[in-house]
Protein backbone atom coordinates (compact mmCIF):
# COMPACT_ATOMS: atom_id res chain seq x y z
CA UNK A 1 0.00 0.00 0.00
CA UNK A 2 3.08 2.40 -0.08
CA UNK A 3 3.12 3.00 3.66
CA UNK A 4 5.93 3.19 5.84
CA UNK A 5 5.99 2.42 9.67
CA UNK A 6 8.39 3.56 11.98
CA UNK A 7 7.62 2.40 15.60
CA UNK A 8 9.44 4.27 18.82
CA UNK A 9 9.52 3.16 22.27
CA UNK A 10 12.44 3.56 24.69
CA UNK A 11 12.55 -0.19 25.34
CA UNK A 12 13.58 -1.20 21.80
CA UNK A 13 17.51 -0.41 23.26
CA UNK A 14 17.22 -4.03 23.81
CA UNK A 15 17.84 -7.67 21.90
CA UNK A 16 15.22 -9.53 21.38
CA UNK A 17 15.79 -12.00 24.63
CA UNK A 18 15.53 -9.44 26.51
CA UNK A 19 12.42 -7.75 25.16
CA UNK A 20 10.88 -11.78 25.05
CA UNK A 21 11.30 -11.63 29.08
CA UNK A 22 10.26 -8.27 29.60
CA UNK A 23 6.83 -9.50 27.82
CA UNK A 24 6.47 -13.03 29.58
CA UNK A 25 7.12 -10.77 32.70
CA UNK A 26 4.95 -8.05 32.00
CA UNK A 27 2.35 -9.79 29.71
CA UNK A 28 -0.66 -10.56 31.93
CA UNK A 29 -0.71 -7.19 34.12
CA UNK A 30 -0.53 -5.31 30.73
CA UNK A 31 -3.29 -7.21 29.40
CA UNK A 32 -5.09 -6.79 32.79
CA UNK A 33 -4.39 -2.90 32.29
CA UNK A 34 -5.39 -2.46 28.53
CA UNK A 35 -8.71 -4.48 28.70
CA UNK A 36 -9.87 -2.23 31.36
CA UNK A 37 -9.02 0.80 29.65
CA UNK A 38 -10.06 -0.90 26.15
CA UNK A 39 -13.09 -1.74 27.10
CA UNK A 40 -14.53 1.89 27.33
CA UNK A 41 -14.22 1.65 23.56
CA UNK A 42 -14.57 -1.66 22.26
CA UNK A 43 -16.21 -4.71 23.73
CA UNK A 44 -14.28 -7.13 21.93
CA UNK A 45 -11.07 -6.73 23.99
CA UNK A 46 -8.39 -8.62 22.75
CA UNK A 47 -7.81 -12.07 23.72
CA UNK A 48 -4.73 -12.99 25.81
CA UNK A 49 -3.72 -15.93 22.97
CA UNK A 50 -4.49 -13.27 20.04
CA UNK A 51 -1.76 -10.67 21.69
CA UNK A 52 0.49 -13.53 22.66
CA UNK A 53 0.31 -14.45 18.47
CA UNK A 54 0.81 -10.41 18.09
CA UNK A 55 4.04 -10.58 20.45
CA UNK A 56 5.57 -13.56 18.98
CA UNK A 57 4.75 -11.80 15.75
CA UNK A 58 6.81 -8.50 16.95
CA UNK A 59 9.79 -10.49 18.53
CA UNK A 60 10.20 -12.50 15.02
CA UNK A 61 9.90 -9.12 13.13
CA UNK A 62 12.03 -7.04 15.24
CA UNK A 63 15.50 -7.35 14.55
CA UNK A 64 15.16 -7.31 10.97
CA UNK A 65 12.47 -4.11 11.22
CA UNK A 66 15.21 -2.28 13.50
CA UNK A 67 18.33 -2.63 10.74
CA UNK A 68 15.40 -1.17 8.60
CA UNK A 69 14.80 1.85 10.74
CA UNK A 70 11.04 0.00 11.60
CA UNK A 71 12.02 0.27 15.05
CA UNK A 72 13.54 2.95 16.78
CA UNK A 73 14.57 3.65 20.45
CA UNK A 74 13.40 6.48 21.90
CA UNK A 75 11.38 8.23 24.25
CA UNK A 76 8.95 11.55 24.44
CA UNK A 77 8.99 14.31 25.27
CA UNK A 78 12.69 13.86 23.00
CA UNK A 79 12.32 11.74 19.62
CA UNK A 80 14.97 10.85 17.71
CA UNK A 81 13.32 12.35 14.49
CA UNK A 82 13.61 15.17 11.91
CA UNK A 83 11.03 17.80 12.31
CA UNK A 84 7.96 16.87 9.91
CA UNK A 85 9.64 13.40 9.22
CA UNK A 86 6.17 11.91 9.48
CA UNK A 87 2.20 12.46 7.69
CA UNK A 88 0.66 11.09 10.35
CA UNK A 89 1.80 10.12 14.26
CA UNK A 90 -0.09 7.85 16.28
CA UNK A 91 0.87 7.75 20.08
CA UNK A 92 -0.98 5.01 21.47
CA UNK A 93 -1.37 3.72 25.11
CA UNK A 94 1.36 6.51 26.60
CA UNK A 95 -0.35 9.53 26.83
CA UNK A 96 -3.15 10.76 29.23
CA UNK A 97 -3.50 7.07 30.14
CA UNK A 98 0.07 7.49 31.98
CA UNK A 99 -0.46 9.86 34.26
CA UNK A 100 -1.94 10.10 37.46
CA UNK A 101 -5.17 8.72 38.62
CA UNK A 102 -6.15 11.83 40.04
CA UNK A 103 -6.03 13.32 36.68
CA UNK A 104 -7.88 10.80 34.68
CA UNK A 105 -5.16 8.20 33.91
CA UNK A 106 -4.25 4.69 35.82
CA UNK A 107 -0.88 5.19 37.57
CA UNK A 108 -0.54 5.94 40.92
CA UNK A 109 1.85 8.81 41.50
CA UNK A 110 2.70 9.18 37.67
CA UNK A 111 5.61 11.68 36.74
CA UNK A 112 3.78 12.35 33.56
CA UNK A 113 2.00 15.36 34.66
CA UNK A 114 0.55 18.21 32.84
CA UNK A 115 3.74 19.86 31.74
CA UNK A 116 5.11 16.25 30.65
CA UNK A 117 2.05 15.95 28.32
CA UNK A 118 2.64 19.66 26.95
CA UNK A 119 6.02 19.04 25.89
CA UNK A 120 5.34 15.64 24.63
CA UNK A 121 2.32 17.18 22.37
CA UNK A 122 4.84 19.39 21.23
CA UNK A 123 7.73 16.85 20.42
CA UNK A 124 4.73 14.69 18.67
CA UNK A 125 4.01 18.06 16.01
CA UNK A 126 7.45 18.95 15.68
CA UNK A 127 8.21 15.46 13.84
CA UNK A 128 4.55 15.42 12.44
CA UNK A 129 3.39 16.79 8.68
CA UNK A 130 -0.20 16.67 8.97
CA UNK A 131 -1.64 14.42 12.20
CA UNK A 132 -1.07 13.42 15.37
CA UNK A 133 -3.36 11.33 16.91
CA UNK A 134 -3.68 9.57 20.66
CA UNK A 135 -5.65 6.85 22.09
CA UNK A 136 -6.98 5.89 24.58
CA UNK A 137 -7.31 9.67 26.36
CA UNK A 138 -8.03 8.32 29.95
CA UNK A 139 -8.06 5.56 31.91
CA UNK A 140 -10.77 3.64 32.94
CA UNK A 141 -14.25 4.59 34.25
CA UNK A 142 -13.25 8.22 33.29
CA UNK A 143 -15.56 10.44 31.18
CA UNK A 144 -12.64 12.97 30.43
CA UNK A 145 -9.19 13.28 31.59
CA UNK A 146 -8.76 17.00 33.48
CA UNK A 147 -5.70 17.74 31.21
CA UNK A 148 -7.82 17.36 27.63
CA UNK A 149 -9.62 20.84 28.03
CA UNK A 150 -6.42 23.09 28.92
CA UNK A 151 -4.76 21.12 26.20
CA UNK A 152 -6.62 22.08 23.69
CA UNK A 153 -7.17 25.31 24.73
CA UNK A 154 -3.17 25.73 24.89
CA UNK A 155 -2.39 24.15 21.91
CA UNK A 156 -5.78 25.90 19.79
CA UNK A 157 -4.25 29.29 21.04
CA UNK A 158 -0.73 28.12 19.46
CA UNK A 159 -2.70 27.87 16.02
CA UNK A 160 -3.58 23.88 16.42
CA UNK A 161 -6.68 22.05 14.92
CA UNK A 162 -7.44 19.74 18.09
CA UNK A 163 -10.68 17.86 18.52
CA UNK A 164 -12.13 14.89 20.05
CA UNK A 165 -12.90 12.22 17.51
Amino acid sequence: MGIHVTACDPLYVNDVATLKTIIDDHSAIVYEKQKAAMSLFHPEVVSVPQRRKAMEMFLKDFVPGKLIGRYVPGILPNLPFASNQFDTTLCANLLFLYSDIASGGMLQNSTMDYNFHSKALHELLRVTKKDVRIYPLQGPNVTEHQYIPRIMKEFGNEGFKCELV
